[in-house]
């Protein structure tokens, strides 16, 4: 039993920490995302049409300045990508009917190139 419990928790704390998926359907109600080396975060506010304008703001795990960017969703988009300084963690921002979905998935680090 002590030998599956440590092993468990060995093999976890290999494994990134990853929040997993953040989901809001209220305006202006910020989300927060951790990985390993950065904390993200985000929210939207609807703007013209059926719009959801994203802000996702992050800062490093050193501290450094925070970033941001900023995206227009409409429904039923959704985007996928890394952050700079960040390629192990796929950042995938999705707008479903009136909700944001952020989730991360961990990358083996390669860089891939953008396809349409």
């Amino acid at each position: 039993m002590l030998k599956t419990a440590l092993a468990v928790a060995l093999a976890t704390a290999a494994l990134p920490a990853f929040a997993g998926d953040v989901r809001t359907s209220t305006p202006i109600e910020a989300k927060t995302l951790t990985t390993d080396n950065l904390q993200m975060v985000a929210y939207f506010v609807p703007k013209a049409g059926d719009l959801y304008e994203v802000t996702a703001t992050w800062v490093d795990a050193d501290g450094d300045s925070p970033h941001r960017l900023v995206m227009g969703l409409d429904d039923g988009e959704r985007v996928s990508f890394s952050l700079p300084g960040h390629k192990e963690t796929l950042f995938t921002f999705a707008r479903e009917i009136d909700a944001l979905t952020i989730s991360t998935t961990p990358t083996d680090g390669e860089i891939r190139n953008a396809s349409l």
